[in-house]
C-alpha cells in the first residue's frame, strides 16, 4: 500500500473548505498555480480525481466525498491524539506528603484524597499518621509538604486553611436527686 495516499491533504482539505482554489492559495500563503499543481500530483499519485473542476464553486467528484471523509477521520485521530499528549504535558505529577492523626485521615481526608487522586493520577500520596508534635516536627523539617491538625501552629512559621469547622457537644447525665 503506498503510504503517502493522504500526504498533503492538508491543501486539498482547504480548497474542499473553501471551494476556491484561488482562496485555498491565499489562506495557504502559496501561490495559486503551485497550489494546482501540488492537487494534481496528489491526484496523480492517488490515482483519482478529488475536484469536480466544471462546475463554480469547485466541487467534490465521488471519489472526492470519500477522500474528504477519510481526511476527516485522519484529523479527528489527529486532534486526539493531540489532546492526549497536551494532557500529558499538563499533568501534574510528584509525591505529596500528608501527615495527620488516625481521625483525620482516615474519617476527614478520605473524601478529599479520593478526588484528590482522581484529578491528579501522576501524583503519588503517602500519609504519614503520628501525634501532634511528631508531625510538627516533620513539616518543620519539609519531610510532610501537609499537616492535618486540629492544633494551633505557629502562624509566622506556617500557611494555615481552615479545612472543616467542628461543634463539640458536651452532655451529662443529671439525676434529680
Amino acid at each position: 500500500m503506498n503510504d503517502k495516499l493522504f500526504n498533503g491533504y492538508g491543501y486539498v482539505y482547504e480548497v474542499y473548505k473553501t471551494r476556491s482554489f484561488s482562496k485555498a492559495a491565499e489562506n495557504l500563503y502559496i501561490s495559486q498555480s503551485s497550489l494546482s499543481s501540488t492537487i494534481r500530483k496528489i491526484e496523480n499519485r492517488i490515482g483519482v480525481e478529488i475536484f469536480d473542476r466544471s462546475t463554480l464553486p469547485i466541487g467534490l467528484t465521488e471519489d472526492g466525498i470519500e477522500y474528504i471523509k477519510a481526511v476527516e477521520k485522519i484529523m479527528d485521530i489527529e486532534h486526539y491524539f493531540e489532546s492526549h499528549v497536551q494532557q500529558l504535558e499538563e499533568m501534574v505529577t510528584g509525591h505529596l506528603a500528608v501527615g495527620g492523626s488516625s481521625v483525620y485521615l482516615s474519617h476527614v481526608l478520605t473524601p478529599v484524597l479520593s478526588e484528590f487522586a482522581r484529578r491528579y493520577p501522576g501524583v503519588q500520596v503517602r500519609l504519614v499518621e503520628g501525634s501532634s508534635q511528631d508531625l510538627e516536627k516533620q513539616l518543620a523539617e519539609s519531610v510532610l509538604d501537609l499537616l492535618v491538625d486540629n492544633r494551633a501552629l505557629p502562624q509566622e512559621d506556617y500557611a494555615r486553611i481552615p479545612l472543616i469547622r467542628e461543634d463539640v457537644l458536651l452532655g451529662s447525665v443529671w439525676k434529680a436527686g
